[in-house]
C-alpha cells in the first residue's frame, strides 16, 4: 500500500508478536479473555469486530491475545512526543476533527470529553479511532444535551496529522426477539381473522 494511502483504509488484523524463549516471534498474550477459543477463532472474532465497528466499538475483554488493534491507555504517555500527554493528544485530535465537522456541516459543536479510543500503528505514527462527546451553545446556562461523535485521525511523528473522518455515532440497532416479532405480526391482523384462527385451532385440538 502506498504510504500516502495508509490513513484511508482499515488495516488488516494481525496478531501482536513478541520474541519467544527460543528466539522466534510468537503471538503476544494480553491477559484478557477467558472463553476457550482456537487462534483461528480469536482472529476471526477480532476481524469481525474491526469490520463491524470500523475500529471504534471493540470489546477487547474477549481476547486472550494482543493484536495490532489495541485500546488506548489514557495514562500511557510513552507513544506521544513533544511533551504532550496521551490525554492532551486525544483532546487535540478530537477538537481539530470537530472543527472540520463544524466547517463541513455549518454547526458549532465544542468538545466536552474524550471517553474512549482505540489505535493501531500506521507508518511513522498511529491511527486513532476516537469516541468523544460534544455539545453546542456553551454560552447557554441551561442543560445542553451532549452528542457522541467518532473521529478517525492519523497522528504522525514527522508530518502533519490527518483528520480523516468525523461523524455522529449511530444509535445501536434495536434487536427484536423472534417471539416479539411474531406477537406484533399477530396483533396487526384484523379481529375477525384472529377469531377465525382461534376457532380453527380449537377444532384441530378437538
Amino acid at each position: 500500500m502506498p504510504p500516502e494511502m495508509i490513513c484511508y483504509y482499515l488495516e488488516d488484523v494481525s496478531f501482536g508478536l513478541e520474541i519467544g524463549p527460543e528466539g522466534h516471534y510468537v503471538p503476544a498474550l494480553s491477559g484478557h479473555g477467558t472463553t476457550p477459543r482456537t487462534m483461528d477463532e480469536v482472529y476471526d472474532l477480532m476481524a469481525k469486530q474491526v469490520t463491524e465497528t470500523q475500529g471504534f466499538d471493540m470489546d477487547f475483554s474477549q481476547f486472550r491475545y494482543d493484536f495490532n488493534y489495541r485500546p488506548v491507555d489514557f495514562d500511557d504517555n510513552s507513544l506521544v512526543i513533544d511533551g504532550e500527554t496521551m490525554r492532551d493528544l486525544l483532546n487535540r485530535l478530537s477538537r481539530q476533527s470537530l472543527e472540520q465537522y463544524n466547517q463541513d456541516k455549518e454547526t458549532k459543536y465544542e468538545l466536552v470529553e474524550v471517553f474512549k479510543a482505540n489505535y493501531h500503528m500506521a507508518g511513522a505514527g498511529m491511527m486513532f479511532f476516537i469516541t468523544f462527546q460534544a455539545k453546542q451553545d456553551f454560552s447557554s446556562s441551561g442543560d445542553v444535551p451532549k452528542t457522541t461523535f467518532q473521529a478517525k485521525s492519523h497522528y504522525s511523528y514527522f508530518s502533519p496529522n490527518k483528520y480523516i473522518t468525523c461523524h455522529l455515532k449511530a444509535p445501536p440497532e434495536k434487536k427484536v426477539h423472534p417471539i416479539d416479532s411474531t406477537e406484533k405480526e399477530f396483533a396487526k391482523k384484523p379481529r375477525l381473522t384472529q377469531d377465525k384462527d382461534a376457532s380453527t385451532d380449537a377444532r384441530i385440538v378437538i
